[in-house]
């Protein structure tokens, strides 16, 4: 069965009609519904992971199935799906995480696209805009073509828009990449990446004896 991981396969709307139901649901007839409070999830809770599951049923799934334990409250479980609760023995994107790991480690070249996808959630946030793929070319040293060869198996992931910007379709991918009990050997360090992109920036100030406008601006800080 062929699974279409991009906003074709389910809008905002329908994600948001179906975890409003799911939570009513959960509401009516879980066990330990007594423990729930009746406003449970408040909307601002429900718009992150609307935005979360990036028009994607299987974010929402996840979301809804780690939720729906018999075994655990409810509102408990969602703090842990919010970051709010540290996890117990089972981890909540267990089934997201295993989708992403076999994609991932099923790309021809995983080592470049780890460093374009570093560059592209690193980029400074005053360009407002994802790095062409121009930008990440020279950044990289890559020639031109390259990264949308490199991606060319991740179409479900990312895509290519008209603007050439590399576009990430998944808001819960980053999350993916930057936490090291769930990417595992796929994990993107921050403070290993941005002294490579800090090395690179000298690197090219001395090449050229000057900053090139053209090229991407990273952001280069120690993460909190």
């Amino acid at each position: 069965m062929c699974i279409a991981l991009d906003k074709s396969y389910l809008p905002d709307e329908d994600i948001q009609l179906f975890l409003a139901d799911k939570f009513q649901e959960i509401k009516s007839i879980h066990p330990l519904r007594a423990y729930i409070p009746l406003e449970w999830p408040l909307p601002d809770v429900l718009e992150q992971l609307i935005k979360k599951s990036s028009g994607q049923f299987i974010y929402a799934s996840t979301v809804i199935n780690y939720v729906t334990s018999i075994r655990h409250k409810p509102t408990d479980r969602l703090d842990i799906i919010l970051g709010i609760r540290p996890p117990q023995k089972d981890l909540p994107f267990a089934e997201l995480d295993t989708l992403y790991t076999h994609i991932f480690t099923s790309v021809e070249d995983i080592e470049h696209v780890l460093a374009i996808l570093s560059v592209i959630f690193f980029s400074h946030p005053l360009l407002h805009h994802s790095p062409s793929l121009v930008q990440i070319e020279k950044f990289l040293s890559l020639r031109t073509g390259d990264v949308e060869l490199y991606l060319v198996d991740l179409s479900s992931l990312m895509s290519i828009g008209l603007d050439q910007e590399v576009h990430i379709l998944h808001a819960s991918l980053t999350d993916f990449f930057m936490d090291p009990t769930r990417s595992k050997e796929l994990w993107i360090n921050p403070p290993t990446r941005h002294t490579v992109f800090a090395r690179r920036c000298l690197q090219s100030l001395q090449f050229t004896g000057q900053q090139d406008q053209s090229s991407p601006i990273i952001l280069i800080i120690n993460p909190e």
